[in-house]
């Protein structure tokens, strides 16, 4: 999260198969719901995490849709809706 927040958005190093091969992406599912994903480009593996607020990176560019349309679905089923939202 510190790497995105400080703009490294492409090669980060995986903890899983060591490449330098995550990239970020993130989606806006709601006003105030932000998340941020970390991908590998080499191995299957994904983190994600909710960001407080506009992460400082965010781009419209780099908003997956498969993602987003996950997130939005989520949401849309949570049966405790964050009050936030």
């Amino acid at each position: 999260m510190r790497s995105a927040d400080a703009g490294q958005l492409d090669g980060l190093p995986c903890p899983q198969c060591a490449k330098a091969a995550i990239y970020v992406s993130f989606t806006h599912a709601a006003e105030n719901h932000y998340r941020v994903y970390f991908t590998c480009a080499n191995c299957a593996y994904r983190m994600s995490g909710r960001h407080v607020g506009k992460p400082p990176y965010f781009s419209q560019d780099r908003v997956d849709p498969d993602l987003q349309a996950f997130d939005v679905e989520t949401l849309r089923k949570m049966k405790f809706p964050d009050p936030d939202l």
